[in-house]
């Protein structure tokens, strides 16, 4: 137990170097230890504010999950800076599987076909967090 507490001590010794390149492990015979990749969300969030129209520091994002948590739509809700946002769902890649404009719907029927397109999109997903677009 104390050759372990006493490795731990030396890689937390070894992070502070003040050098922004990556430091050997100790024990790891001089391997070096790369950056963590970014996230997939996060790349698909940044993509998906990059391609939809509206997108502005007010756009959200409302990810949607699948039952084992994983994200696969990314629902783009266009800023309030333009006057009549459209929503759009967006797959991981920043592809739109479909774009719906804002404007008045009074009739039922219409009502009921744009949430028809919804759920033909969103299917057994569930809406998960809500983030913002990276400014």
């Amino acid at each position: 137990m104390r050759g372990h507490a006493s490795r731990l001590a030396g890689l937390f010794l070894s992070g502070c170097t003040g050098t922004t390149s990556p430091s050997a492990i100790p024990g790891s015979a001089g391997q070096v230890a790369s950056p963590p990749a970014a996230a997939p969300l996060t790349l698909a969030v940044a993509t998906v504010c990059n391609v939809a129209s509206c997108s502005g520091e007010q756009a959200r994002i409302v990810v949607w999950r699948d039952d084992q948590n994983q994200p696969k739509i990314l629902e783009h809700r266009g800023s309030f800076e333009c006057s009549h946002p459209p929503t759009g769902w967006y797959n991981l890649s920043g592809e739109a599987l479909l774009v719906q404009p804002e404007r008045p719907v009074t009739d039922p029927e219409d009502a009921a076909a744009l949430q028809a397109e919804r759920d033909a999109i969103t299917g057994a997903l569930q809406k998960a967090e809500t983030l913002s677009c990276p400014q």
